[in-house]
């Protein structure tokens, strides 16, 4: 039998952010330009979840310290794209993040980034120092009515 299979290898791509809020849609336009135009996939939850999670990073992890970083990173692998950011901050205890959804929670003005980011994303883990967060959105490869692979 003989089958035909094209497999696309992982990319790759790393952006260092300093601790500064306008750095935030230069970045996630950065990594969800990367990832959209490799793959076919709504760039909207994308910049969503890296929203978040960057600014988390930035303002919650880092404190806003110009001296710290973060560290972004987009892998596109065959079947799924992972997205990993990680702050230089001491972490948090991610399982005990208030329910944004909550009668007494509804009005607070923070509290809802990893909800909307566990929305979107496929997978979403963290380290267990609380100071990186891995998302995972699963793609599929589709053929176009030409047969090509999209």
């Amino acid at each position: 039998m003989v089958t035909n299979a094209i497999t696309m290898p992982t990319l790759k791509k790393c952006i260092t952010l300093s601790s500064q809020v306008a750095e935030i849609d230069g970045a996630v336009s950065e990594l969800v330009d990367f990832v959209v135009g490799l793959k076919r996939i709504e760039n909207f939850t994308l910049s969503i979840a890296l929203t978040e999670a960057i600014t988390n990073a930035i303002v919650h992890g880092n404190e806003k310290d110009p001296a710290k970083r973060v560290f972004a990173q987009a892998l596109i692998e065959p079947e799924r794209v992972v997205l990993q950011i990680t702050d230089e901050g001491r972490g948090f205890d991610y399982q005990k993040l208030a329910d944004p959804t909550k009668k007494e929670n509804l009005l607070k003005q923070s509290g809802r980034g990893i909800f909307f980011v566990r929305y979107f994303m496929d997978e979403v883990r963290f380290n267990q120092v609380g100071n990186e967060i891995t998302m995972v959105k699963y793609i599929e490869c589709k053929k176009d009515f030409a047969g090509d692979i999209t």
